[in-house]
């Protein structure tokens, strides 16, 4: 129990109290809101999920059937005339086309929320990191 000694200054100072029971369960709820928040800080173990991923990679699917992986079909003359001079590809993606762009502009706003939450987790995550460092070890 030697985690909770420290824990336990800590929380009577602050709290002017020394109840073990109350001490564990606090610490157990700060050791795994660090742990949840480091998980939802990873783009491979978050639970946000951006709901446009299948309507995303179908459209993507369906662009380079369409049009070549990088838009090989869309290119102007000039861009093959300069791809022929200079080795340059110009290449072009599935939210230039209208018909896709509404749901690009959709997944690309929920992927940017998604990406803040994580900052947000992670941000939160290492100050308890933080003030918490010295009573991991003890």
């Amino acid at each position: 129990m030697t985690k909770v000694t420290s824990v336990r200054r800590r929380f009577i100072n602050e709290n002017d109290r020394d109840n073990d029971e109350v001490i564990k369960k606090t610490w157990d709820e700060i050791v795994n809101r660090m742990i949840f928040l480091f998980r939802e800080a990873s783009e491979d173990t978050c639970t946000m999920i951006n709901p446009y991923e299948d309507e995303i990679h179908s459209a993507r699917d369906d662009f380079t059937k369409r049009f070549g992986f990088f838009g090989e079909k869309l290119m102007t003359d000039e861009e093959k005339e300069n791809a022929e001079k200079t080795r340059l590809h110009a290449w072009h993606s599935v939210s230039e086309l209208p018909e896709y762009k509404e749901m690009c502009d959709k997944y690309f706003e929920e992927d940017r929320k998604i990406a803040e939450y994580r900052v947000k987790c992670k941000d939160e995550a290492f100050e308890l990191f933080t003030k918490y460092f010295y009573d991991l070890w003890d």
